[in-house]
């Protein structure tokens, strides 16, 4: 971290009182906002802050000193958003080629949903090109050269330094299968009656051809007697439930067209507890007012996202699930 973010993680510590509360509005990990005050601490010469089991305290050396540099950092962020604010009218009013965005998603999500969004993106911003590359094997952000990284199972321990991440969506798991198969095979009895006289469709992207995990806070899982299709793509799992060949386990996003339409039926909603947390990472070296950051603010309060989680939130309190991070 350069010697501006570090006062800005005094300052957000200052202001909250908590290493973690500051990096989680920042969007770094809580080992860099300890690394940024060491650092002030050690060319400072003295002890910014105590830290007690309430919380974070500026000592009074500490407070004289943000109250000083306070007004001079905000003024330096002003003037940089300022600076990137003009470069990015100018690109976007002058006869330059495109800016060029790559962005990464797992196949299903970016085919479905975020695809959407980038061409909503680009018809408001035209001269910003996003190149949506969907891959489920993980790409590394900086192997790969990418702008955008979007994945699950990122936790702010996990965040690497010189990146942001940001909530962008939960998504929760739900068994399914079509009313056809109900009617030839009955209803299960139990989740364990599921996984022993049923048909399953595995997906393979969570290893659910070895084991499928239903409530990731207890652990509980259960390995598949009976698989009748295993795919790596997630929509062709669905195709294979819409075709009465199982019961199937997958996000929310894959199956609510056909729920809505009645071609699936949800089955034990309130028995199981998994979803998926989705993030979106990118460098934090391009700034608030880069086009990287502008388009991540685009996305999360896209539309697209506010009616699924909206649906979200109407099927989890129709189900009524206890849900647990993936």
């Amino acid at each position: 971290m350069d010697d501006i973010a570090n006062h800005r993680a005094l300052i957000f510590v200052s202001k909250t009182g908590s290493y973690s509360v500051a990096a989680e509005r920042l969007g770094i990990s809580k080992v860099m906002i300890s690394r940024a005050i060491k650092t002030l601490e050690t060319d400072l010469g003295f002890r910014l802050l105590d830290r007690t089991t309430k919380g974070s305290k500026l000592t009074p050396k500490g407070k004289a000193y943000v109250d000083f540099c306070e007004p001079t950092i905000r003024n330096i962020e002003e003037s940089v958003q300022a600076l990137v604010g003009y470069k990015r009218d100018f690109k976007q009013k002058g006869s330059n080629p495109a800016i060029r965005l790559k962005l990464s998603s797992p196949n299903t999500f970016g085919s479905i949903v975020i695809s959407q969004v980038i061409s909503d993106f680009h018809q408001a911003y035209p001269n910003i090109l996003v190149e949506l590359i969907t891959d489920d094997a993980f790409k590394d952000i900086f192997e790969h050269q990418l702008d955008i990284a979007i994945r699950a199972h990122l936790t702010s321990e996990s965040i690497l330094e010189n990146t942001i991440s940001r909530k962008l969506i939960k998504l929760p798991f739900t068994f399914c299968c079509t009313p056809d198969y109900l009617t030839h095979h009955g209803q299960p009895e139990s989740i364990e009656a599921l996984f022993v006289k049923h048909a399953f469709v595995a997906w393979t992207y969570l290893n659910q051809q070895e084991s499928v995990t239903i409530n990731h806070a207890d652990n509980l899982a259960f390995i598949p007697k009976k698989i009748a299709f295993i795919s790596n793509n997630s929509l062709a799992c669905l195709n294979s439930i819409l075709t009465s060949h199982g019961i199937g386990f997958l996000p929310y996003h894959v199956i609510r067209d056909s729920l809505k339409r009645g071609e699936l039926v949800a089955l034990f909603c309130e028995q199981t507890c998994f979803e998926a947390d989705i993030r979106v990472t990118y460098l934090n070296s391009q700034g608030p007012q880069s086009v990287t950051a502008m388009f991540v603010d685009y996305l999360i309060s896209s539309p697209w996202f506010t009616e699924l989680k909206n649906e979200i939130v109407a099927f989890n309190q129709k189900q009524a699930p206890i849900l647990h991070r993936l």
